[in-house]
């Protein structure tokens, strides 16, 4: 079972192309998290988490719509107990599975069941090379370390492809290299550095401030180009890749054509960054059904993604 396409390139968005052709869903399973970063869009909710027969019978209407990749993030999956047995029944269905996690909660367990999983791939945050750096962005102490140990575990299993992404300011732009030395230690596939993005129509005061604090000017966003060409040069046993750092082509943009974002509670929108305030809803339609009715708006993804 084939994967993401795993690219050295400077991309305009998030998503990368999958191997076959097909529609990949991004389904943010919980709003709940055991961090706080200072980059994150992901809000939290009062609203309980669907229930696991809910899940599952949305991941069956997915499948019966020919959905080929279904990646689960939050929040933190993890803080689901049965974020492992979504995993594994996106796979026995027939589509790809992909956890987004922070890594801290991941321990052998973990790791031997996603092993397990068919074509599980598995994208780790690593925010900063040392502690310091990244302990600071994700406003939880011990982080780093918790997550070096993570993906060492990782590292045992060939059989999950690993990736890891970095959300890259002025406070951490310097870390470029060292993290893709990281991430080749642990025979990562993939290294994705990305921009401070925005949610359209969404105004988030705390990223707001992040960016006001740590900007990314374009001396800073040339510097992180050059260090990621400087990487691809240098190494060919990983993909290094930008993400919103470059202008993109608008036309080929996927959201709501190959690629949708589901919210905690089941809302469809058109990707993660555009977003509706009146969602069509998986608990009262099937998968098609309001994928049929998802529309864009002009502003919606554009705008966020310039």
């Amino acid at each position: 079972m084939g994967g993401s396409i795993q690219a050295n390139e400077d991309a305009a968005c998030c998503y990368r192309a999958i191997e076959g052709d097909g529609m990949r869903v991004m389904w943010e399973i919980t709003s709940r998290c055991n961090m706080h970063c200072r980059h994150c869009f992901a809000t939290p909710s009062p609203e309980r988490d669907l229930p696991l027969s809910t899940v599952l019978d949305i991941l069956r209407s997915m499948a019966d719509a020919g959905v080929r990749k279904v990646a689960i993030t939050g929040g933190e999956p993890l803080m689901r107990d049965d974020a492992l047995r979504i995993l594994s029944y996106i796979a026995e269905l027939g589509m790809l599975p992909k956890l987004l996690t922070n890594g801290v909660l991941i321990d052998r367990a973990v790791v031997e069941h996603l092993a397990a999983i068919d074509g599980i791939e598995v994208s780790v945050s690593i925010d900063g090379a040392t502690a310091k750096t990244h302990d600071s962005i994700r406003r939880c102490r011990g982080a780093f370390d918790r997550v070096m140990q993570s993906l060492r575990l990782l590292a045992e299993y060939p059989a999950v492809q690993l990736n890891t992404t970095c959300v890259v300011t002025s406070l951490n732009q310097g870390d470029l290299p060292q993290i893709v030395e990281i991430a080749r230690s642990f025979s990562a596939q993939s290294v994705n550095f990305s921009a401070l993005l925005d949610v359209a129509g969404v105004d988030l005061p705390h990223i707001r401030a992040y960016r006001t604090r740590c900007p990314l000017s374009a001396d800073v966003t040339a510097e992180v180009l050059r260090s990621a060409a400087e990487a691809r040069a240098r190494y060919s046993d990983i993909a290094v890749r930008t993400i919103g750092l470059t202008s993109g082509d608008r036309v080929r943009c996927p959201a709501g054509h190959t690629v949708v974002y589901v919210d905690p509670q089941g809302g469809i929108h058109p990707c993660s960054l555009g977003r509706l305030a009146e969602p069509a809803s998986l608990l009262a339609e099937s998968f098609e059904s309001a994928l049929a009715s998802l529309t864009l708006s002009g502003s919606v993804p554009w705008e966020v993604c310039r």
